[in-house]
């Protein structure tokens, strides 16, 4: 999607990558829509789980009995309130400054386990976790019902609806990423993507996962904790400053919640509106509230009961996005055929094989490589004709109607919002023009 939108001028939606005019097109508004349920259903139910868990603090910390769901709504209805005004505040400056709060805090609580819980078995255990995984890979990839019925059961209670969970996310996270990484190569995006989550994953999981078991094999009794809130709580209870990690940890789970859901709406509101850079505050306004309203009933109407059909839901609802998931490769695999660099690619191998095999046939062993002009099939562009609408149509970038949009030169940036008429040079100056920017339409590659 970041391809597609920064390379090729397209809008910021998952129809926008099979084509130039895809998003405008019945089958590509079915898709955005698809999309969007995904995100508002996949991020309802973490809101809705995070919630639970927040609702669980409080009752430790407090002493206060069983929470009533006027409270758990209440506490949806205060953090939907911050997290509206951190989306409305855009990227740069809410969601960004919540983000870093957030990771801070984070490595904070995880450094504080690692020191003040069982440090060496950690050290020992991390290596172990990692050997682990990959160990044991390609056994569990082939998991499947007829292992038995304990499998059948792990694999519903967990791997598919991870996988469903994931998949309804996809759009999101896409498009969030997608937008913070504007400006960085292919190689570097799947770079990080792939190894910074991994890393942290692999870390909190190890941390938090192994402290839970030390503490299980020294007695404390983790695995019978009634609910995944109350074995998180019974962790820190175990652990010095039992009195304040509490604390520490709703407020850590609340910015996970607020982090989560600014950007969901966010990303909501811009693909309702084709893709718009900077969606409309109503809108966006809309979209939140319509994240804490399904949260909301799904607790008020059940509980944790309730939350459990709301994944049911998400898993059923991620199969068909599922096929446009992979629909999305070939698109994409496409769009790359035809971008600047492989053409430049294209053009080396064909002009480097055609000499030598010119050079072999005239020359044997002893001949030289020179450049000059070529005509006919022996060209290295005979066979692409970079000219050609295929190959030029998505040069010239287009607005959300398919009408072009002017280039400023003098300021570097598309006329999105203005007349579409570039600035003109005074009498007597010669146009300044980066030669970063595109020009006739076409990105400085083609020059």
């Amino acid at each position: 999607m970041g391809y597609a939108g920064y390379r090729r001028g397209r809008p910021l939606l998952m129809s926008a990558i099979f084509g130039q005019r895809a998003h405008l097109s019945v089958g590509g508004r079915l898709i955005d829509m698809f999309a969007i349920v995904g995100i508002l259903f996949a991020t309802s139910a973490s809101l809705g789980l995070g919630t639970l868990q927040i609702g669980r603090g409080l009752q430790i910390i407090t002493g206060l009995g069983e929470l009533g769901n006027a409270v758990l709504i209440a506490i949806i209805a205060v953090l939907t309130c911050v997290f509206l005004i951190s989306a409305v505040s855009g990227v740069a400056k809410g969601i960004r400054r919540l983000s870093n709060f957030n990771m801070v805090l984070a490595a904070v609580v995880a450094f504080f386990l690692f020191v003040a819980g069982p440090t060496v078995f950690l050290l020992n255990f991390i290596p172990s976790v990692v050997g682990t995984y990959f160990g044991e890979m390609f056994q569990m990839l082939s998991l499947s019902a007829s292992w038995g019925t304990e499998a059948e059961e792990f694999m519903r209670s967990w791997t598919l609806f991870y996988w469903a969970w994931w998949v309804s996310w996809a759009p999101f996270v896409g498009v969030f990423v997608a937008r913070i990484s504007r400006g960085r190569t292919l190689r570097q995006y799947v770079s990080v993507v792939l190894l910074a989550p991994t890393v942290i994953c692999v870390l909190a999981f190890s941390v938090f996962g192994g402290t839970a078991i030390w503490l299980q094999r020294d007695g404390v009794d983790i695995a019978g904790a009634a609910s995944p809130e109350d074995m998180l709580f019974r962790v820190l209870d175990a652990l010095p400053f039992a009195q304040i990690t509490p604390i520490a940890i709703i407020v850590l789970l609340a910015v996970f919640f607020i982090t989560s859901a600014d950007s969901a709406t966010l990303v909501m509101a811009s693909m309702s509106q084709q893709g718009k850079p900077e969606p409309d505050r109503k809108i966006i306004i809309f979209w939140g509230v319509a994240l804490a309203g399904v949260s909301s009933v799904m607790l008020a109407v059940g509980g944790a009961n309730a939350l459990q059909g709301l994944q049911d839901l998400v898993t059923v609802a991620a199969l068909p996005f599922a096929v446009i998931l992979l629909a999305l490769i070939p698109a994409f695999l496409r769009d790359l055929s035809t971008d600047p660099m492989s053409l430049r690619h294209h053009y080396a191998r064909t002009a480097l094989d055609n000499a030598v095999r010119q050079g072999m046939d005239e020359h044997g062993d002893d001949f030289a490589l020179e450049v000059r002009h070529q005509e006919g099939p022996a060209a290295a562009g005979h066979a692409v004709d970079s000219t050609g609408e295929r190959m030029s149509s998505w040069y010239q970038r287009t607005d959300e109607n398919g009408q072009p949009v002017e280039y400023d030169y003098r300021q570097d940036t598309y006329v999105d919002a203005r007349p579409a008429v570039a600035d003109q040079p005074a009498a007597g100056e010669r146009p300044t023009v980066d030669e970063r920017s595109p020009r006739n339409g076409r990105p400085p590659e083609q020059h």
